[in-house]
This record gives C-alpha cells, structure tokens and sequence, in this order.
C-alpha cells in the first residue's frame, strides 16, 4: 500500500497550516491532504494516525520567535489527531476535512 500528499513533499517541512505550532504562536494544525492505493484484498477500514515523533519536551521553548528550541532538548512522541474506522472504498481525504 502507498501513501501520498498533494499537501507536503516527503522529508520537507510542512506548512504552518498544518502544523500545529509556527513562530509566534500555535497554527492551525489542519490535516493534510492524504490518498493511498494499492490496498490489500480483504482490507475492512482504514486508521490513520498522525504521530509527531520528535516533539519538543519543554512547552516553554515552543512557538517562541526570540528562542531556537536547543538540539539537545529532549523530544517526545505528541500525537496530533487520530480518524479510525474509515471506509475500505475511501482512497482519500481532502485537507482540512
């Protein structure tokens, strides 16, 4: 099965819009455009899930434009939204849905 975006290129940073934080302050942490093919046969539902593994560990340091979240701060998993039971003939769903 494959993954893909018309939102965000694989490895780059993603857009204020879809984040959750940008300098300044939070943004809106809309979801991505997201379509998958090459399902497998006998597929019920689909979840998906969207883990930000190296999250920053210290809310003091986050959104700030005087400060640049040190490398060596710890980081965690923070998880941004999660859509369960979605339907096995859905291919897609659209940004900010």
């Amino acid at each position: 099965m494959q993954l893909h975006s018309n939102s965000f290129e694989n490895g780059k940073p993603i857009q204020a819009e879809f984040a959750m934080g940008q300098p300044g302050g939070f943004a809106a942490n809309r979801n991505p455009h997201l379509a998958w093919d090459g399902v497998p046969a006998g597929t019920r539902s689909f979840a998906l899930l969207c883990l930000d593994p190296d999250a920053p560990t210290v809310a003091a340091t986050v959104g700030r434009e005087d400060l640049q979240i040190p490398v060596e701060q710890p980081r965690g998993q923070f998880t941004h939204w999660v859509m369960v039971d979605i339907a096995a003939t859905q291919r897609e769903i659209a940004a900010g849905s």
